[in-house]
């Protein structure tokens, strides 16, 4: 794979598909897939816990105030929204989410003030 047009970078020797819903230990954590397409088909969330605090890495998924693009190829806006109806919304509030660009943020925060969880939460309950 050509990086920049100018270095060309080896296939790591050990790749492996990570499934929803296992777990994985590296780096001093446990972490824990959540298949979230939307973004794109492969999106996941990873909880990071330590044993005492977690952490939601969210990549492209969700944001402070907003939600990854769905207008890309392969995005679909049907996915995300079931992803944060059937996913985000299901996280406790006091969750700390750090996505892929932004600023941290909570569960709790994208409940009360983000657009794109409301809507799906409106939809859950309607």
């Amino acid at each position: 794979m050509a990086l920049y047009g100018s270095e060309t970078l080896p296939e790591p020797s050990d790749v492996r598909e990570w499934v929803d819903a296992d777990s994985y230990d590296f780096a001093g954590l446990r972490w824990t897939v959540m298949h979230a397409p939307g973004h794109t088909p492969g999106s996941v969330l990873l909880v990071a816990s330590d044993g005492f605090e977690r952490r939601l890495f969210t990549g492209d998924v969700l944001f402070a105030g907003s939600i990854g693009r769905t207008d890309l190829p392969g995005g679909s806006m049907r996915d995300m929204a079931a992803s944060l109806r059937d996913i985000v919304l299901t996280l406790p509030s006091d969750l700390a989410v750090l996505p892929g660009h932004g600023r941290a943020t909570s569960i709790g925060m994208e409940c009360a003030t983000n657009p794109y969880v409301q809507l799906s939460f409106l939809e859950q309950n309607s």
